[in-house]
């Protein structure tokens, strides 16, 4: 949950900095994206993990497999996008 507030801090100084460069072409603004999409997402999953399977519900494993998989793949698409960027790190 941490995270969640770190990347929304970096979101609203991003947004309130001046730059040559926009917000699409900078690797830290993805990587922040992927780190924030990941954790909204798995998060609430994780909380209502317990729930789905003390009601014993026919397809957890399925989603758990959904909810564990796709994030982390998204996070990777992410990344790979950052990569692509081809400017410093630290800009």
């Amino acid at each position: 949950i941490i995270s969640i507030f770190c990347c929304i801090f970096y979101y609203t100084f991003i947004l309130k900095e001046e730059s040559k460069l926009s917000i699409l072409e900078r690797p830290s603004f993805w990587v922040t994206t992927g780190i924030f999409f990941y954790s909204t997402t798995s998060i609430p999953f994780y909380l209502l993990y317990i729930y789905f399977f003390n009601s014993h519900y026919e397809k957890i494993d399925l989603v758990g497999a959904l909810f564990y998989y796709l994030p982390f793949i998204i996070n990777i698409l992410i990344l790979i996008r950052a990569n692509s960027c081809k400017k410093p790190f630290t800009t």
